[in-house]
């Protein structure tokens, strides 16, 4: 299966004194993607919800170590209804636990803004499959345990106008089984995203 399309978001981003020049860092994105599957058919519209909430302990580094971080991402995905084919389908709701590592990238950065590469290793991730919204089944939580995701972000600035452009790309390996009633074992299979991300800055 493939989902793509738009989401449009908000950033806001804290330095507390406690974190000794780090940061709390929190986003969240709504919009709508297209559902495409050789099986199962085509869905248009569907709702789709993200947030992530980071800490950051220090200021960026250009050295070999990085800024550490902790992050919770959350990401909401409601595919209900029937696919061009009469599939029908069901919300399904992530949840993902990461251990960060930040370098400020200096060839790319301005005075005011660094330019960012960050890289996570898959502490625990718990994805829920509401299955029986799709049919006399029981709901499922696949345990994931296995993933990473890169980031890198650029600060511009043009007439006056400044912000970031960005590309994400984060991956997880299969899912543990969990048994669903007359489906028997399923898991959630291995996937990957891709994101280019254009911000502008208040």
């Amino acid at each position: 299966m493939r989902l793509d399309g738009p989401l449009v978001g908000l950033r806001v981003q804290r330095t507390p004194e406690q974190l000794q020049g780090g940061a709390v860092d929190f986003e969240a994105e709504w919009g709508t993607v297209d559902y495409r599957s050789r099986d199962s058919g085509v869905m248009n519209g569907s709702p789709r919800l993200r947030t992530s909430t980071a800490v950051f302990i220090g200021p960026p580094t250009a050295s070999i170590w990085p800024r550490p971080g902790l992050a919770l991402t959350t990401e909401w995905t409601d595919l209900r209804g029937l696919t061009s084919s009469g599939s029908p389908g069901y919300e399904r709701f992530n949840r993902s636990l990461w251990l960060l590592g930040q370098w400020r990238v200096a060839p790319l950065s301005r005075p005011e803004r660094p330019a960012t590469f960050q890289a996570g290793v898959l502490l625990a991730g718990w994805h829920d499959s509401y299955l029986s919204q799709a049919g006399d089944y029981t709901d499922v939580t696949n345990h994931q345990r296995r993933g990473f995701a890169l980031a890198l972000d650029a600060p511009w600035a043009f007439e006056g106008w400044q912000g970031s452009l960005g590309l994400r790309v984060q991956r997880y390996a299969d899912s543990d089984l969990q048994l669903s009633r007359r489906l028997g074992l399923v898991f959630e299979p291995a996937n990957r995203s891709v994101d280019i991300r254009l911000s502008v800055h208040y």
